[in-house]
């Protein structure tokens, strides 16, 4: 007696391997996008130690105006140095930003963040006198915003003239459909805002 040779898997075998595939997607997917979000947070805070570093020599150097011993007010302005010096940032970390006062028209994000440095709001000035004899205050800040909340990161995080690093949660305070903060956070008081030191 011949037995038929089978050709093709049953309905039931089927149903069983795409119930298997099914929960094993389940289970991996929400790993994967949150090792993401853990790379994209990681790079958001190494760029603002770089862009600490970066501001210090731009200060030191005097690059801003001679003579003024001033922050950039800009990323853009630590690409673009006098002499022809080599840039402190990447470009495409300098394009990541805000254009306009607070995510007006946000550019292409980097490693999921975007940037926006803020003159005049970190948390303590450093005082300067001139050669003229003329004492200013000078200080920066730079908030880094995930460009989806829990989609490319879940905190935001902050960084000033005095090397520190915040960060905080911004659940409740944003836009989930224009993916950007509602408020424009004032560096110069982390606490009352909400910001916790980033460890």
């Amino acid at each position: 007696m011949f037995r038929r040779q089978r050709k093709a898997f049953t309905l039931i075998e089927l149903m069983i391997s795409f119930t298997i595939i099914s929960i094993l997607t389940c289970i991996a997917i929400p790993s994967l996008i949150r090792a993401k979000i853990n790379a994209n947070e990681t790079s958001a805070v190494a760029s603002i130690k770089a862009i600490q570093e970066a501001e210090e020599v731009f200060f030191k150097n005097d690059w801003y105006k001679i003579g003024t011993y001033s922050y950039a007010n800009f990323l853009d302005d630590l690409c673009v140095l006098p002499n022809d010096q080599p840039a402190l940032i990447t470009s495409s970390l300098a394009t990541a930003r805000a254009m306009g006062n607070w995510y007006d028209a946000p550019t292409e994000p980097n490693q999921g963040y975007l940037f926006n440095e803020i003159s005049q709001y970190g948390t303590q000035p450093v005082t300067v006198t001139l050669p003229s004899g003329q004492v200013i205050s000078q200080t920066y800040g730079v908030i880094a915003a995930p460009a989806g909340y829990l989609v490319t990161g879940q905190f935001m995080f902050a960084g000033d003239n005095n090397s520190q690093i915040w960060m905080m949660d911004p659940l409740g305070d944003f836009d989930l459909t224009q993916h950007k903060p509602l408020t424009l956070y004032n560096l110069s008081d982390m606490s009352a805002n909400g910001w916790q030191p980033y460890q």
